[in-house]
């Protein structure tokens, strides 16, 4: 198994007090790896109050499939009143575990999210994701690449 470790914070770096977050965690596809065979079922990881968590992956490049790599959604609760509902974010936070395991932001593939597309009449900085920006003033598409 290896280690993977990283914090959960909100845009004011909070850590989403009172919302319960929970991070699901799969594989892409069913792999094995030796004797096993390892499902796409996920698991679930609490943060700790801190926003800290830790999860003990199969490292993806011990798999027969060494192209498999896992994804992470995370969920929270929106609101304590009547008729709270869960929210998901996103699930293409795609990485591979390497056998040492690691923190997260030095394990995420920063070239497979590239189903996100960005609609201004300005660049926008993609930061640690790839992807696309469509210009809404001259209808050009671009690809940010790295």
């Amino acid at each position: 198994m290896a280690l993977v470790t990283g914090t959960l914070t909100d845009i004011g770096m909070g850590h989403l007090t009172g919302k319960s977050p929970v991070l699901l965690i799969s594989l892409s596809e069913p792999n094995s790896m030796g004797a096993n065979i390892v499902p796409t079922e996920p698991i679930r990881v609490v943060p700790s109050g801190t926003g800290y968590w830790s999860a003990d992956l199969l490292p993806t490049r011990a798999m027969r499939k060494s192209s498999a790599f896992y994804q992470i959604t995370i969920q929270w609760v929106e609101s304590d009143g009547p008729g709270t509902g869960v929210r998901a974010d996103w699930d293409r936070l795609r990485f591979a575990v390497p056998i040492e395991g690691g923190a997260i932001g030095d394990l995420i593939d920063k070239t497979t999210a590239n189903d996100a597309v960005w609609v201004s009449p300005t660049a926008t900085d993609p930061g640690i994701y790839s992807g696309f920006q469509f210009n809404n003033t001259t209808s050009d598409l671009y690809q940010w690449q790295e």
